[in-house]
């Protein structure tokens, strides 16, 4: 199975399993060898996001009640909009919100946000953060009230 997120949204992983001649008592969900979660039962979800482009291989591994284990995986592949197009992923866990853009190497660019498109003039909030090619931002003033943002190549 494959599928696609978009970079630095959050998507879910979910995995199931049966036994025909038990029970399933445990399920583990992993991404490459990183244990996301383990859960007692048949089934388990977790929420996930990676904000770099690429393929990742999700695996679930079902333990029945004899201690066998049935294993199977999928693969997400993770985009990205098109080069310079800023990504307003949305506000994070710690309240802040989140921009992600794929950027031209050797290139730095800051965050500019306005309140108010008809009127001249846009609030410098900082220097992106570059790192394998994706641009991150996360602005910790953002409110749900409207904020546009855009981001501008530094020379």
């Amino acid at each position: 199975m494959s599928a696609q997120s978009l970079a630095g949204h959050t998507f879910v992983v979910k995995g199931s399993g049966t036994d025909i001649d038990g029970t399933v008592t445990n399920l583990t969900l992993l991404v490459g060898t990183n244990i996301l979660v383990s859960a007692p039962g048949n089934s388990a979800q977790v929420s996930f996001s990676s904000d770099f482009p690429g393929s990742l291989t999700f695996t679930a591994v079902a333990t029945d009640n004899l201690g066998a284990q049935g294993v199977t995986n999928a693969t997400v592949t993770i985009t990205t909009l098109p080069l310079l197009t800023l990504d307003g992923v949305g506000f994070q866990t710690n309240l802040a919100f989140k921009l992600l853009m794929l950027g031209e190497a050797g290139t730095n660019y800051q965050v500019l946000a306005s309140t108010n498109l008809a009127v001249p003039g846009w609030t410098i909030l900082g220097t992106m953060e570059s790192t394998n090619g994706i641009w991150r931002f996360l602005d910790p003033a953002a409110t749900n009230s409207p904020r546009f943002y855009r981001a501008q190549q530094l020379p």
